[in-house]
């Protein structure tokens, strides 16, 4: 859903947990609230979201990479 955040579209995937877990949702006019009091915040939660994005799409060229090569 941190895509989602961005953009306020629809999440583009959902979640299987094999045990029990703790969720938190942000709405796209809540994080822009709280951006706006608290840059900050705001601002890191953008920076996780880029590192998340980052490494996602470093793994997935490297999945592509494989496959290309077999």
């Amino acid at each position: 859903g941190e895509l989602a955040l961005l953009e306020g579209n629809p999440r583009s995937a959902d979640l299987l947990a094999d045990g029990s877990l703790q969720t938190l949702y942000l709405s796209k006019s809540a994080f822009e609230t709280l951006s706006h009091e608290a840059p900050d915040i705001g601002q890191a939660i953008i920076t996780w979201i880029a590192i998340i994005t980052a490494q996602r799409l470093r793994s997935s060229s490297e999945a592509l990479r494989f496959a290309a090569s077999e």
